[in-house]
């Protein structure tokens, strides 16, 4: 989650805009996007009805982990593959938010998985092939 919050730094610097790829730029967006949104969140479930904004800011917090790595992978397969299941994860995310029973754990269970995944492609893809 780092990395994504350096890049939003640096895409929110005009000079600093320059050193990020289109890709970088779009996930340094969508993690500030949904940052934004938690924040927005957890404020009005202290001042309207607590519940499902409160989910909302979990959901919406936790999504910034898959939305910030979601292109990383260089082949376009991969990419694909966790384009896919990054959308899945925000209808579960949000089907969650808005009181679907036992989506939570589903949800959950996604977002753990997403990172043996996305450690698996990006590993896969920069190793070294011995001839």
């Amino acid at each position: 989650i780092i990395e994504p919050l350096f890049n939003l730094y640096l895409y929110s610097n005009k000079y600093g805009r320059l050193l990020l790829s289109k890709n970088e730029k779009i996930m340094s967006a969508c993690v500030g996007a949904t940052l934004g949104l938690a924040l927005l969140c957890l404020a009005a479930s202290f001042g309207i009805v607590q519940e499902p904004f409160l989910m909302l800011a979990l959901v919406f917090g936790v999504l910034s982990i898959p939305l910030g790595s979601f292109l990383s992978p260089t082949k376009k397969k991969n990419r694909q593959l966790l384009i896919y299941y990054t959308a899945a994860l925000v209808a579960v995310g949000l089907l969650t938010a808005f009181g679907v029973q036992g989506f939570i754990l589903v949800f959950l269970i996604g977002i753990f998985a997403y990172q043996w995944i996305i450690n698996g492609m990006v590993i896969k893809e920069s190793a070294r092939v011995i001839d």
